[in-house]
């Protein structure tokens, strides 16, 4: 919260303070209260962009956010009906988006007549050799990600696991781990160049940072499954 508190002070602007037409110093105390967002039970799935309270044309993520929502259908929100585009991208909401791509890009697949382990579309990934879903640990079952998590380990064999075989859902994933994991996931070149690893370990990528790293991402993997 201290770099988030920083970066919202730094956007702050004063009108200098002066006695008798010269400035003086004077000394400011800025409070700041972080309510942290509300998940809620379940995913808002809009049909079209329109349906997000808090995205406009003047977005700079306006139009992979676009794109996800309505070309891909791959996009959705808090209960809320806001997207929050400017929130840490949570481990479970990378997991949602996650199985959405996987589910969009196997239904392409199926239409091209292809197979995704043979035209290497997708692999598995499952470096704790998970062997089934009842090891996973403290999955919180009012997480609206919860299912997804089991269903990505289901259908597509991929665990996103730490350590201790635990998926911490509303913690935030970093640049780095995200790369690492579409990497293994995807490839390399499903990564957009502009995305690189970072050496900030915590850095953390923002959901409008991401709509724009998937809609990249999904401009070279949908040519995979052209027909």
């Amino acid at each position: 919260f201290l770099q988030i508190g920083i970066r919202a002070a730094q956007k702050v602007k004063f009108t200098p303070t002066t006695c008798d037409g010269q400035p003086i110093p004077v000394k400011v105390v800025m409070t700041y209260i972080f309510n942290p967002l509300k998940v809620g039970t379940k995913y808002f799935i809009p049909d079209s962009i329109e349906e997000f309270k808090d995205i406009d044309k003047e977005s700079q993520y306006y139009e992979p956010i676009l794109f996800l929502t309505e070309n891909y259908k791959i996009s959705f929100g808090y209960e809320d009906k806001k997207f929050h585009e400017n929130a840490n991208l949570t481990k479970g909401d990378f997991a949602h988006f996650l199985l959405l791509t996987l589910d969009f890009l196997s239904d392409r697949a199926k239409f091209a007549n292809k197979k995704p382990l043979e035209i290497n579309l997708f692999r598995p990934y499952n470096p704790l050799k998970l062997n089934s879903i009842e090891e996973i640990k403290n999955l919180d079952e009012n997480n609206p990600s919860t299912d997804s998590v089991k269903k990505l380990f289901e259908k597509y064999g991929i665990a996103l696991l730490d350590e201790n075989f635990e998926f911490k859902q509303s913690a935030n994933i970093s640049q780095n781990e995200l790369i690492k994991i579409w990497s293994n996931i995807f490839g390399k070149e499903a990564v957009p160049i502009h995305f690189v690893e970072t050496s900030d370990e915590d850095k953390n990528i923002k959901r409008g940072e991401f709509a724009l790293f998937l809609q990249e991402s999904l401009r070279v993997l949908t040519y995979k499954v052209l027909p």
